[in-house]
């Protein structure tokens, strides 16, 4: 999620034009650009979907095994 929150931020600081919100401090740091903040969600939002915790793993195991 924190992938996602990176990216939202940084759309944001595009859409309210505020160069601090997308990263970019002079001589410190080089702004992220508007289209990587937008692949930032949605490369979070993939990873949250195919993610699966031990307990969801253990469920699916025991189900093909008893079969």
């Amino acid at each position: 999620m924190v992938v996602v929150f990176i990216g939202t931020i940084g759309v944001i600081g595009y859409v309210v034009n505020q160069p601090a919100l997308y990263f970019e401090i002079k001589g410190i740091s080089n702004a992220i650009a508007f289209h990587t903040s937008i692949m930032f969600i949605l490369t979070g939002i993939a990873l949250f979907l195919t993610w699966k915790d031990d307990e969801t793993k253990n469920y699916e195991k025991d189900k093909h095994t008893n079969m």
